[in-house]
């Protein structure tokens, strides 16, 4: 009788250990849910490469652009740039892609449906900072820039357009608005965006030095434009 209870109690121990080591190895195992492909260069050697004055970017040969506008024809100010692409082959035909290089010390994007938000470069705190309004509750939200990701060192913010519009500043005062519109499809934006790069300066150029007072009225500044624009809307 000992001798059976005796097997019971390891078999018992047994069963246990098997269990225990089966869910630790289970949990060690990576969530391949977390994962994010990346895509190899090699995926991009048939693009076509783009280059302006302060930037470039690769589109695939499904891809073509059928409009660039430069600054002389932009009722816009602060548009420099204007590129359009139209998806001419594949499954999404029609679709578009428009890429704008905007200047400024801040950049807007707006919605009339989902609201607008705007982005500038916090000189004091030396961070990106967002102030956003929503359209459909009127209700403002300021702080600092949410990060969607980050291509070629640059930060990347979300925008308020449809269908899908990434922000990228290139500096303190040069930006690129990408929206991808018709379909709904988004994936072709979220690769070309991985092959965006900005042009490097020439190191000859002059660098300024912003002293302190200058940076405190150039913020305050700012902050009264934006203040101004959104009570005349």
């Amino acid at each position: 009788m000992f001798f059976k209870k005796e097997i019971i109690i390891i078999t018992t121990l047994f069963i246990f250990i098997i269990g225990g080591f089966s869910i630790f190895y289970y949990n060690k195992q990576p969530n391949e849910s977390n994962f994010i492909e990346i895509t190899p260069e090699e995926e991009f050697s048939d693009w076509q490469t783009h280059q302006s004055k302060s930037f470039q970017f690769k589109y695939p040969p499904t891809w073509k652009i059928v409009n660039e506008n430069k600054s002389s024809v932009n009722p816009d100010k602060n548009l420099k740039e204007e590129i359009i692409l139209e998806q001419t082959s594949g499954e999404w035909i029609g679709d578009t892609i428009t890429i704008s290089y905007i200047t400024g010390n801040k950049i807007t994007d707006f919605d009339s449906k989902f609201g607008s938000i705007t982005y500038y470069y916090d000189f004091n705190s030396e961070q990106w900072m967002q102030f956003r309004i929503s359209e459909m509750t009127g209700q403002n939200k300021s702080g600092l820039a949410e990060i969607e990701m980050q291509v070629n060192n640059l930060p990347v913010f979300l925008g308020t357009g449809r269908w899908l519009t990434y922000i990228i500043p290139l500096s303190h005062t040069e930006f690129l608005k990408l929206n991808i519109s018709r379909s709904g499809e988004t994936e072709p934006l979220k690769n070309i965006i991985r092959t965006v790069k900005p042009i490097e300066k020439n190191n000859n150029q002059e660098v300024d030095v912003i002293s302190q007072f200058e940076i405190n009225e150039k913020n305050k500044a700012l902050a009264e434009e934006i203040l101004s624009t959104l009570i005349l809307e």
